[in-house]
């Protein structure tokens, strides 16, 4: 997380020194060295960081340094971003001139600069690291795996075992399957069950294991298949030596598999660059026909280079809860006897809830198994009360499953997945909304030129789709035109990302009275995620810091009182993502936005998705210039927009699909020539309108994409105003659909309109909004 500040830190420090009214001015002075020093001390921090996330896992003492560090870059970050706010508001260069003016005579803020950079000098960050690699014998990966197991402790899985099996036997070609499944889920012991099948036994006439791991050596793997043919061989061959050739290798491989049909398991693969595989898989080609590979991975990207179409893949889903019952009781009462009691609970009742903590990983209920075997029975009760974290298997569980974490190829790929830990557990998550939050938190370095934002989210969806890849996220929701549009994160991942984000991201859940108080149990929080049970609290105290608020509510949560949101307002000044879309749960919820959202100049994320008792914006929201989104979906009875919406000139998303009771869109939308997404508007057709939009106001909408839905009012369409729309112009919008006032004749509009044949989708009657 500390990277994407950061990098947003850099990219504030960089306007500042290249902003050309300070500069012709002379008015940093010797400010100017101060920010170039702690330009240059950040990038030398920057270089330090992925070796500290890395070493967190195992060493809580660089786990804490490393907490500590993005406290103190979070309020770098405030400080210029309170100056960069007071530039975007100035409304003329006059006005800008007095603001850097402003900033750079205020010696408060450098001292205040100076204070913080203070505060990182003690760290010693990189003599730290480097005591922390010390003690670290080897780079994180995985234990070697091998085919031996007692096969029948493998639970549930016999169906699909049979299934390969069967496919591995009869096809005649050369194949490669696939095995794809997050860690822990049971990819290794399907492959030993598959392995271990006395049918492919006889079906081959090589049998070969390799564990791949997440440490990559092509030699090696080379060198192993080799090795497995020479197994009656004794004395090891120089050419396996070391020093050897990967070309002498691989030649020598196809030499041993020609006219040999052998079954090869790859487990653990990681590597997905094709370059890794290419010569070795054009080798493999030779064996026998009818030879086999079978490969374990995490990574679908893995998968789609070794399998040849995605009909060779499997995606490998949790084991039911019975079956983990099974798994963790084979080893939870040897030497102990499932009636005896404990507090009036059998012991099999209480290793049934115990079991329920596995979440459908194997791997889980194999650790909290040989746990409760080593536990006296009288501390059953107990660890059935606790949560998974606090539990000794902890560790073990977190080691195996942050290698996925550990995997990903960047830092900023990483802090968006842990930024992930702010949606609750089993909420399927939007995607379109969770890349907004990304955006509004500036993880995609988001920039001022609209092409650069067309950038930020194709990235944003890349970088979806790599944790998709890396079987990172499940449950997904598909659209034909959209592909994954929801999804959920399963709920060990998401401890697991608590675990790391436990000091800056805070969950409370809340079921008290009306009256209860809630209290932000760390003043350094930087995003709070509140879980509604009953009542909202009538005060939350300690936000000052936040960035983001979510708010998520059970179906019998009351209303949520106007002042609570304005004392709420009033404190939590910098947040950047307020998401009150409450998981659209209840109805009822929010009847009013307090003026006082006014007063977050640095929101760039509103989400009101399904608040349908809203009826009016506040005027003041249209103070929000740094607004990148704001989603109002499902607000249906919401009457109109704000006149002032004008004003919000780097919005990019306004969405307002289901709003049935919205009739009114202001003229000052023209001016939001940065949307992307404008999903409605309803536009005069007749006349160019002082007061509402109008459809010749589309004319500088030119960045808009996807698809539009445009109702058109009035007598006739005026040819001028079609003119002026500039429809051709329009060049990244998928479809246009238009609905006609029941005035307008359907053929006229079509002769009128003239659309681009690509952008047409059909007329539709005003009855059909």
């Amino acid at each position: 997380m500390a990277d994407a500040i950061l990098t947003v830190v850099l990219q504030q420090i960089t306007t500042i020194l290249s902003d050309k009214a300070v500069k012709e001015m002379g008015m940093l002075g010797d400010r100017e060295d101060a920010l170039k020093n702690l330009e240059t001390y950040l990038k030398s921090i920057r270089s330090v960081l992925k070796d500290a996330e890395e070493l967190q896992i195992t060493d809580d003492a660089i786990k804490l340094l490393l907490e500590d560090l993005k406290i103190v870059i979070y309020e770098i970050e405030d400080v210029l971003n309170d100056w960069s706010c007071k530039v975007q508001k100035a409304d003329s260069v006059l006005a800008k001139v007095i603001s850097l003016f402003d900033f750079c005579k205020d010696r408060s803020i450098f001292f205040r600069i100076k204070k913080i950079c203070e505060k990182l000098s003690p760290f010693e960050l990189k003599n730290k690291l480097d005591l922390g690699k010390s003690k670290i014998i080897s780079p994180l990966r995985n234990k070697e795996s091998t085919s031996y197991c007692d096969l029948s402790k493998i639970i549930g899985r016999n169906g699909i075992k049979t299934e390969l099996v069967l496919r591995l036997v009869d096809e005649q070609a050369t194949q490669t399957i696939s095995i794809v499944g997050m860690g822990g889920i049971g990819k290794t012991d399907l492959a030993r069950l598959i392995y271990n099948d006395e049918h492919l036994k006889t079906r081959f006439d090589k049998m070969i294991w390799l564990c791949v791991s997440n440490l990559f050596d092509k030699k090696k793997v080379a060198r192993n298949i080799i090795l497995a043919f020479e197994e009656d061989n004794f004395s090891f061959p120089v050419y396996l030596q070391d020093s050897v050739t990967l070309d002498f290798l691989l030649g020598n491989l196809k030499q041993k598999i020609i006219d040999r049909r052998f079954f090869l398991v790859l487990d653990d693969v990681w590597a997905d660059d094709n370059g890794d595989w290419e010569d070795l898989q054009a080798v493999l080609k030779h064996g026998k026909i009818g030879s086999k590979i079978l490969v374990t991975t995490r990574k679908v990207s893995v998968a789609k280079i070794l399998s040849s179409n995605s009909a060779l893949i499997y995606h490998l889903s949790s084991l039911p809860e019975e079956d983990c019952w099974s798994v963790l009781k084979q080893f939870a009462f040897v030497g102990k006897d499932q009636l005896s009691q404990q507090n009036g609970e059998t012991l099999e009742c209480i290793g049934k809830r115990i079991s329920k903590k596995s979440k459908g990983l194997p791997l889980v209920a194999k650790e909290l198994g040989q746990h409760l075997q080593r536990s006296e029975s009288g501390l059953w009760n107990n660890i059935s009360y606790k949560e998974l974290c606090n539990l000794a298997v902890w560790e073990r569980v977190v080691h195996s499953l942050f290698l996925s974490f550990h995997d990903l190829p960047q830092s900023r790929i990483r802090d968006c997945f842990l930024y992930c830990v702010t949606f609750p557990k089993g909420l399927l998550i939007r995607i379109d909304n969770l890349i907004r939050h990304w955006i509004g938190h500036g993880y995609l370095t988001p920039s001022g030129n609209v092409e650069r934002e067309d950038v930020v989210e194709a990235t944003g969806r890349e970088f979806f789709q790599h944790l998709v890849s890396c079987s990172l996220f499940q449950d997904f929701v598909e659209e034909d035109d959209a592909g994954i549009v929801a999804c959920k994160m399963h709920d060990i991942i998401h401890d697991i990302l608590r675990y790391l984000t436990r000091k800056d991201f805070v969950m409370k859940e809340v079921n008290g009275s009306e009256n209860t108080k809630l209290q932000v149990p760390c003043n350094d929080a930087r995003h709070l995620t509140i879980m509604l049970e009953s009542h909202f609290p009538s005060s939350i105290k300690g936000g000052s810091n936040l960035r983001s608020l979510l708010i998520f509510s059970a179906s019998e949560t009351r209303v949520v009182p106007d002042n609570s949101l304005r004392l709420l307002f009033g404190q939590s000044l910098r947040l950047r993502v307020l998401d009150l879309g409450m998981n659209n749960s209840c109805d009822d919820l929010l009847h009013k936005i307090s003026s006082k959202i006014g007063d977050l100049i640095h929101l760039r994320h509103l989400n009101l998705f399904g608040c349908k008792m809203i009826q009016r914006l506040p005027d003041t929201i249209c103070q929000l210039h740094d607004l990148l989104s704001l989603d109002l979906n499902g607000c249906s009875r919401l009457e109109k927009l704000p006149d002032g919406m004008g004003n919000l000139i780097n919005l990019r998303y306004l969405c307002t699909t289901d709003c049935f009771g919205l009739s009114y869109y202001p003229k000052g939308i023209e001016k939001l020539t940065s949307l992307r997404t404008l999903t409605d508007i309803i536009a005069r057709a007749d006349c160019d309108d002082p007061k509402v939009f109008c459809i010749g106001d589309l004319e500088n909408l030119n960045n808009l994409h996807e698809i539009l839905r445009l109702k058109l009012v009035g007598n006739v369409i005026d040819v001028q105003q079609v003119d002026k729309a500039k429809f051709q112009n329009k060049t990244h919008l998928k479809k246009i659909k238009i609905y006609l006032d029941g005035r307008i004749d359907h053929v006229a509009a079509y002769t009128t309109l003239n659309l681009p044949l690509s952008m047409r989708d059909g007329f539709f009657n005003d009855n059909e909004w």
